[in-house]
């Protein structure tokens, strides 16, 4: 049995044309079959867009971090990840971003709220959540970018969202 370090949650691997994806299912993330999905779709933008990103280097390997337990929601990066560098946030911000619409296409969110804005709710990141396969907390941010809500709203969904009691399993 093989242990993955725990701050992993995914990386990318770039050779010559070689080109591979490791995805961290120990820890527990294994349950969370959405999680798995995202991280997926989060290192398929890396095989697509940045395997030149970081030149220079004969063979490249970009870990996504998991997020740190007591780090701001999706901001920031551990620096033992090189989470200060630009490029990287950036190439980091881009690949979740890929995989929230990659997974929850603009268009399909739209048409689940039969093309008007929904209410600015937990019901609605939920609605999100389950008819995707993405968690919460993607759903929250995705609803966030795609209509323009204000962050001090997102940040109202989240904390909603951390005060559940239940776990969240999508059907």
């Amino acid at each position: 049995s093989t242990t993955l370090w725990s701050p992993v949650d995914g990386a990318s691997v770039f050779a010559g044309s070689t080109r591979a994806v490791l995805v961290n299912v120990g820890g527990g993330r294994g349950r969370s079959w959405w999680r798995t999905r995202t991280t997926l779709a989060h290192e398929l933008c890396h095989l697509l867009f940045d395997g030149g990103v970081f030149r220079g280097n004969r063979a490249t390997l970009i870990f996504s971090p998991a997020a740190e337990p007591r780090a701001p929601r999706g901001g920031e990066l551990s620096p033992r990840f090189g989470g200060r560098h630009d490029t990287f946030r950036r190439v980091e911000q881009r690949a979740n971003a890929f995989a929230a619409y990659f997974l929850a296409p603009r268009e399909g969110v739209r048409h689940l709220f039969d093309g008007g804005e929904p209410a600015q709710a937990p019901e609605s990141v939920f609605a999100v959540a389950t008819r995707f396969g993405i968690s919460p907390l993607a759903a929250a941010n995705h609803l966030t970018n795609l209509y323009g809500w204000s962050q001090d709203h997102r940040g109202y969904l989240l904390d909603w969202l951390d005060d559940c009691t239940y776990e969240w399993q999508p059907r």
